[in-house]
């Protein structure tokens, strides 16, 4: 079982008039499937997105991504992201965390950019 890594960019983050820039990694585990480490990861943003909606502070943007350990055609392994997301305030306006299901399904579709890496769509 390998294991995935999320970072979580908050672009500004305004507390007291005050601008600053914050990270945060998450690790999780890769699943026995690519459709199941996929469904993992959506699960773990919509954890994310919903997290910074209950923080109650106004952000310009934040993004997500993903990366996982893949193997090339030549056999060579290394740490790629996955996933890249992009949001903004209206975004977290607009989720309702109490139907976590929906928005991590509509995930995609609802972040202001979304790339996924061609492996996860094997």
């Amino acid at each position: 079982m390998q294991l995935f890594c999320i970072e979580l960019n908050l672009y500004t983050w305004k507390v007291f008039g005050l601008i600053a820039p914050i990270n945060s990694f998450s690790i999780g585990f890769e699943n026995l499937s690519v459709g199941m480490t996929k469904r993992s990861m959506t699960m773990d943003f919509t954890d994310i997105v919903s997290a910074l909606k209950e923080l109650d502070y106004t952000f310009d943007s934040f993004g997500i991504s993903a990366a996982l350990p893949l193997v090339d055609q030549y056999g060579e392994k290394s740490v790629e992201d996955v996933i890249h997301s992009n949001c903004n305030q209206e975004f977290l306006d607009r989720i309702n965390p109490n139907n976590s299901l929906t928005v991590q399904e509509n995930l995609p579709d609802l972040a202001t950019e979304w790339w996924e890496h061609a492996a996860l769509n094997k």
